[in-house]
């Protein structure tokens, strides 16, 4: 339907093996500046280990992009990638990215929608350990908050970043849970693009996050069954699949959540900054507000049932399993969190930060 009113929505990947979000813009622009992708694990995943692999994408997806927009019948193309506010950590790289589009398109603007810091943490805890964490959420948020100042979901400094390079006026920013003069997002996108979208459908959402009681099994079982191994991309082929089968042994169960505590520490790690997107964006105040009502934490049975659930998992097996050597701890726990390379936004210069 987009397609019909004027608009072609580029969300996946065109001329990579990875089959999912779009990573070649990222990637071409970090190829222009002679720079790769910041994290060698996620380079590992997407194929792309070092900088000739890098700028071949670049070639071949340039070559892709110039000859497909010929084609293309729609007055508007919208690229959408969660990698950008990631991978991108200097101002001549977000410059770059700003040059291939302005040397393709009449007009370039850009649009970010960012998650409340509680959801975003929350769901980073969730995703570390499906790739492996042993960490407990108190901490993971203790790692996290320790780099508050540079590393997400301090947005501020990325989006400063952002505006060094191109200017606010070339920025939208709204919060993701947040609707505006009635809208959702995906109205709000439609009326920034001057397409009707009331009669659009929407997708529909979904929570991907463990609960409280998979996760602490999968925290358990993350101490005795390493994430990396020989296997196809460095991951443990025993694991195949265990998160979703562990989730459908949890069934119903109270969500993550966060204590009183806990939210109070996040509000004043990001307030600094928050306060900065705040008066320059209008749309984007209160991002440590929480984006869900949720219920209290966990109560103590949480071990209790988490034990349950490995026991369903790995009854005849478990208890075999050595646990983990420190090195292989460490590795599990990288200091600013999974390096997944998803995902989905500060001074100039380098920022280590993996995800989203």
């Amino acid at each position: 339907m987009l397609a019909g009113r004027g608009l072609r929505y580029e969300r996946w990947s065109r001329t990579t093996k990875w089959d999912g979000s779009q990573v070649e813009l990222p990637v071409a622009a970090l190829a222009a500046c002679d720079a790769v992708i910041p994290f060698r694990k996620t380079r590992s995943v997407f194929g792309l280990p070092d900088l000739a692999a890098a700028r071949e994408l670049s070639r071949t997806w340039l070559d892709w992009l110039d000859s497909a927009r010929k084609e293309w019948a729609e007055r508007m193309v919208a690229f959408s990638s969660e990698h950008l506010l990631v991978w991108l950590t200097t101002v001549s790289q977000v410059r770059a990215m700003h040059r291939i589009l302005s040397e393709r398109f009449q007009s370039v603007r850009y649009v970010a929608w960012l998650r409340p810091q509680e959801d975003w943490l929350l769901s980073q805890y969730s995703q570390g350990l499906r790739s492996g964490s042993t960490q407990t959420l108190d901490e993971m948020l203790n790692t996290r908050l320790q780099s508050a100042q540079s590393a997400l979901p301090n947005f501020a400094a990325r989006l400063r970043l952002w505006v060094e390079a191109l200017g606010a006026d070339a920025l939208r920013v709204f919060r993701l849970d947040g609707a505006r003069n009635g809208r959702d997002h995906c109205g709000t996108f439609c009326e920034l693009a001057g397409i009707a979208g009331d009669d659009l459908g929407r997708p529909e959402t979904r929570n991907a996050s463990f609960g409280a009681h998979s996760a602490e099994a999968m925290r358990q079982i993350n101490l005795r069954l390493p994430y990396w191994a020989k296997g196809q991309n460095g991951i443990n082929p025993a694991r195949q699949g265990i998160a979703p089968q562990l989730e459908q042994t949890a069934g119903d169960e109270p969500p993550l959540a966060l204590t009183d505590a806990q939210r109070k520490l996040i509000a004043t790690a990001y307030e600094p900054g928050n306060r900065w997107l705040a008066e320059t964006f209008a749309d984007c105040a209160g991002l440590t507000a929480k984006g869900r009502t949720r219920p209290a934490p966990a109560s103590p049975t949480t071990q209790d049932t988490a034990a349950r659930l490995i026991d369903l998992l790995f009854a005849s097996r478990m208890g075999a399993l050595a646990p983990l050597t420190e090195t292989q701890r460490a590795r599990a726990n990288p200091p600013h969190g999974p390096r997944t390379g998803r995902t989905v936004p500060g001074p100039q210069g380098p920022i280590t930060d993996p995800t989203p």
